[in-house]
C-alpha cells in the first residue's frame, strides 16, 4: 500500500493521474502510515522567494512537517521512504533549499530505505496560474491570459533547466522498486534564461489567439 503527503498539489495532481489506489495526506488530515509499505513525500510550503522573509512558517511547513511524517513512518514500519525534495537543496542562502538539504540528510540517517527526487524548475498540467509566488511559468501565463505585461526580476539573464512535470512522475513511479538509498536529480538538460522563456511563451500565446480567431 503506498501513502502520499501534499496529494492535492500540483505534482501530487499528476502522479495520482498515473497511480491508483494511493492513500492520499494533505494539510489538516491526521496522518497515519498503518499497513502502508510506501510513502511519497510532497508536501511542503514550495514558497522559495519568500522563505527567508517567512522563515518560522516555512522551516515548520518544510523541515517540522517532514520530521512529524518521518516520525510516523519509522513507527510503523514503513519499507520505503520517497522524498521530493528540489534542486534548491544546493543553495545555501535561501531557507527553503536549507530546509530541503536539512531533511536530505535527517533521512540519510534515519535507517529507513530511501529514495530523494530533486526536481528542476517544474511547469506542465495542473499549474497553479492564480500563485503569484512561486513557478514562474505559471505566472507568465496567467499575465499573457490577462493580457499584462511580464514581471521579469533583474535583468532577465539568468538561466534554469525548465522540466516538463512528466519525468519527475516517471522517475517516482519507478523509485517505489528502485534506486534505494540514491538521490537523484531530475531535470532538462537545457538551460534557458528568462528573457528567452518570456519570448518562447509570448510566441506561443500569439499562436494561440491567431488560431482562435480563424476559428471564429
Amino acid at each position: 500500500m503506498i501513502a502520499c503527503t501534499g496529494s492535492r498539489g500540483f505534482l501530487g495532481k499528476n502522479l495520482l493521474d498515473r497511480l491508483k489506489n494511493v492513500k492520499e495526506f494533505n494539510r489538516g488530515d491526521e496522518v497515519s502510515f498503518e499497513g502502508i509499505d510506501v510513502v511519497i513525500h510532497l508536501a511542503c510550503d514550495a514558497d522559495s522567494r519568500n522563505s527567508n522573509a517567512n522563515l518560522p512558517n516555512s522551516v515548520h511547513d518544510n523541515t517540522g512537517v517532514f520530521v512529524d511524517v518521518l516520525a510516523e513512518a519509522l513507527h510503523c514500519g514503513v519499507k520505503r521512504f520517497i522524498y521530493i525534495s528540489s534542486i534548491e537543496a544546493e543553495d545555501e542562502k535561501n531557507v527553503y533549499g536549507i530546509c530541503k538539504r536539512a531533511n536530505e540528510k535527517i533521512l540519510q540517517v534515519s535507517g529507513i530505505p530511501y529514495v530523494i527526487i530533486r526536481p528542476c524548475n517544474l511547469y506542465g498540467k495542473y499549474m497553479d496560474l492564480h500563485d503569484e509566488k512561486r513557478n514562474v511559468v505559471a505566472n507568465f501565463m496567467r499575465s499573457l491570459k490577462e493580457h499584462k505585461p511580464l514581471n521579469i526580476i533583474g535583468d532577465g539573464s539568468k538561466s534554469y533547466p525548465f522540466t516538463f512535470v512528466k519525468p519527475v512522475v516517471d522517475t517516482i513511479i519507478e523509485s517505489l522498486t528502485q534506486y534505494t538509498n540514491q538521490t537523484l536529480t531530475v531535470g532538462s538538460s537545457l538551460y534557458i534564461s528568462i528573457n528567452q522563456l518570456a519570448n518562447l511563451l509570448e510566441g506561443i500565446t500569439t499562436t494561440w489567439d491567431w488560431v482562435k480567431k480563424e476559428k471564429v
